[in-house]
């Protein structure tokens, strides 16, 4: 039984091969002429499937469309209020303008920032100073502990405002990039509404400090003894001007919202991307090439 049945399977094989040689190219199995339909031409046949491809792609372009605008990343393009060369910019949320348009509270951070860091390493030096005098010819400059105090504090509050600029402030986005973009716009919204009450409160404490400083004459008990009222008021006002710019962007981000422009707050105002921070890299150390080579780079 086990081997009649294996040589009708056989026999149908080879009648299969049989059958598939004598074929025509281009006929089908009923024999009915080439592909497709019963006496239809090749090229009859290739616009029938043209325009049904062009059916299918008119059905399936509104979903694509919502697909796109909710996967699009908008921390991949940011604004450029600092280089000046991409539309969204960095930090503070207005539409990247060229350089020489910059506002100029903008410019008066940047070189701010600079100053501090400056004297960060004007500070380093003077500790040093400090250090080998102390330990190899028995004299101290007297007042280096005050000094390095002050600057801290003045470099932190002008950071504040640099790192907001630049979005460099710390969000953690593993849920937010995965959210609708709505909900990114609002939460961004948010974002910013807490960040500006926390630099009111800070730029309202540092202000009464300084005011009470002054109010007192106070002097720091160290040998420069110096009225505490001139490094607050710079402490207090770089603090005020944190505040100013995030108050300026909650303000801008709500009437864009409110206004239905989500899409456009998603783009100002959501976490930078890392393809967009390594951009960043990239544009700056080409600009550090541009200054040291006097030819130019490719």
């Amino acid at each position: 039984m086990g081997a009649r049945r294996r040589h009708l399977r056989g026999r149908h094989h080879l009648q299969h091969r049989r059958c598939v040689r004598t074929r025509r190219p281009g006929q089908d199995d009923a024999g009915r002429g080439p592909r497709g339909r019963s006496g239809e031409a090749p090229g009859g046949d290739r616009e029938r499937r043209a325009a049904e491809l062009g059916q299918n792609l008119q059905r399936e372009l509104p979903r694509v469309h919502r697909d796109l605008e909710r996967f699009d990343r908008p921390g991949d393009r940011r604004d450029d209020q600092l280089s000046g060369h991409r539309p969204d910019a960095r930090g503070s949320g207005t539409s990247g303008p060229p350089a020489s348009r910059r506002p100029l509270v903008e410019v008066a951070v940047e070189v701010a920032a600079l100053v501090a860091g400056w004297s960060l390493v004007g500070l380093s030096l003077l500790i040093a100073v400090e250090v080998v005098g102390r330990k190899f010819f028995a004299f101290s400059l007297q007042g280096a502990d005050e000094i390095g105090g002050y600057v801290l504090a003045l470099s932190s509050a002008i950071g504040f405002s640099y790192a907001f600029v630049t979005k460099a402030h710390i969000r953690i986005d593993i849920v937010h990039k995965r959210l609708p973009m709505t909900v990114r716009a609002i939460l961004n919204v948010l974002a910013l509404a807490l960040l500006t009450a926390f630099a009111a409160i800070l730029a309202w404490r540092a202000t009464a400090v300084a005011m009470e400083s002054a109010a007192l004459d106070a002097h720091a008990p160290t040998p420069l003894a110096t009225p505490l009222v001139w490094p607050q008021s710079i402490w207090a006002g770089a603090l005020v001007v944190f505040a100013l710019l995030a108050g300026g962007a909650t303000l801008r981000a709500a009437a864009l919202l409110l206004t239905g422009r989500a899409l456009e707050v998603t783009r100002r105002y959501d976490i930078a991307s890392t393809t967009a921070e390594v951009e960043d890299e990239i544009d700056a150390a080409r600009q550090r090439l541009a200054a040291t080579d006097p030819r130019g780079t490719p």
